[in-house]
């Protein structure tokens, strides 16, 4: 369900970025990595293996934070976005970039992640990912 979702609200950002157009409105949808949010730190601290293994994950090896969010916010809301329409923004640290398998120390299952497709690629949009990290 969850994937359905998610594809659903992609369509929509792309079938009302192209009716609203005429209108001069930009319809774009942001795509959240692992964010430090009040909730995320309670339930995962800074210093937890989990947290530790979730970072060492990500390709520029910090969490992101509530602001940085609010500033591509303000960037898309800003005269200076105005010819981007239509699109699903990653903000996500460059988890998107590849996937990335994340195992925790004395854990037999890894962090959930998207499932692998054939011969180790995933297969996402347009896209053909092949490279996978440990």
């Amino acid at each position: 369900m969850y994937g359905a979702t998610k594809a659903a609200l992609i369509g929509a950002t792309r079938t009302w970025a192209l009716e609203l157009a005429q209108y001069n409105i930009h319809v774009n949808a942001i795509g959240p990595g692992p964010i430090a949010t009040e909730l995320f730190t309670a339930v995962n601290p800074m210093d937890s293996p989990r947290t530790k293994a979730i970072i060492n994950g990500i390709p520029l090896k910090r969490m992101g934070q509530p602001e940085d969010v609010a500033n591509l916010i303000l960037f898309l809301a800003s005269d200076e976005s105005s010819f981007i329409t239509g699109q699903v923004i990653f903000i996500c640290g460059g988890l998107t970039v590849g996937w990335h398998t994340i195992k925790l120390r004395n854990s037999s299952s890894p962090i959930p992640l998207p499932p692998r497709g054939k011969r180790g690629r995933e297969r996402r949009g347009n896209f053909r990912h092949s490279r996978h990290f440990s």
